[in-house]
């Protein structure tokens, strides 16, 4: 032994163990993930394809705020329990 001391070695631990999850869910192209009637009430992960995001326009069509792709999250509204969200 020379007495050079040898680096410890360190395990890292993935943190996404200890938050809580659902198991995923695919949607098909056009599904409803939430509106007004049925609120978000957590965040959303995209893993693959892309999300849009629109509101209601008064002469029933709607205008797109944000699309999202795969590793973006969305919904975070849903944690503020807020009484109006969509």
């Amino acid at each position: 032994m020379n007495g050079a001391r040898q680096p410890a070695t360190r395990r890292t631990e993935d943190a996404l163990v200890y938050l809580p999850h659902k198991p995923v869910v695919e949607y098909r192209r056009g599904q409803l993930i939430y509106d007004e009637s049925q609120p978000s009430n957590g965040i959303y992960l995209v893993v693959r394809g892309r999300v849009k995001t629109s509101v209601p326009t008064e002469d029933g069509s709607h205008t797109v705020i944000e699309i999202f792709a795969a590793e973006d999250f969305f919904g975070e509204s849903g944690l503020l329990n807020l009484q109006h969200r969509g």
